[in-house]
């Protein structure tokens, strides 16, 4: 996820459009595999990048390459009528959470408690349930459209 100065924005986003290689919008020395945005505008997206053990990014989320690779082929991209205009939204993503960068490395928690960074179906449901009905609307709409 992104770094303090740069936190990766949280919410309801929907995959847009997608690149088996990019070159980072920041860096013109990074290179992105399996990019796929999310946030067109801010430039946010996940991607295949090396991971340091601490929330290093511009803001994108960073994945193992299997993990990148996977949501690349498994995620919708929009469909576009024109440059600008979307006729239908891509995958749902919600991204939630925050980093507190002054606690301990929370995965060292992992050695004594395997489940420490476990996410409950109860925060699941907490995380998508607000965000299910303009989600629910948009499949309609894809499957009306596309």
């Amino acid at each position: 996820m992104g770094r303090k100065q740069d936190p990766t924005p949280t919410g309801l986003f929907y995959a847009n459009w997608k690149a088996e290689e990019s070159i980072s919008t920041f860096n013109d020395e990074w290179e992105l595999r399996w990019n796929f945005n999310v946030e067109n505008l801010l430039g946010v997206a996940w991607h295949q990048y090396s991971l340091p053990g601490y929330p290093a990014s511009h803001s994108c989320m960073r994945l193992q390459e299997k993990d990148a690779r996977y949501l690349y082929d498994w995620a919708d991209q929009w469909v576009l009528t024109d440059k600008d205009k979307v006729l239908v939204k891509g995958t749902p993503v919600i991204v939630f959470g925050s980093y507190n960068f002054d606690a301990p490395k929370p995965w060292l928690q992992l050695i004594e408690n395997p489940k420490a960074l476990d996410i409950t179906e109860d925060e699941m449901k907490n995380q998508t349930e607000r965000f299910l009905k303009e989600i629910l609307a948009e499949q309609e709409n894809r499957a009306a459209k596309a």
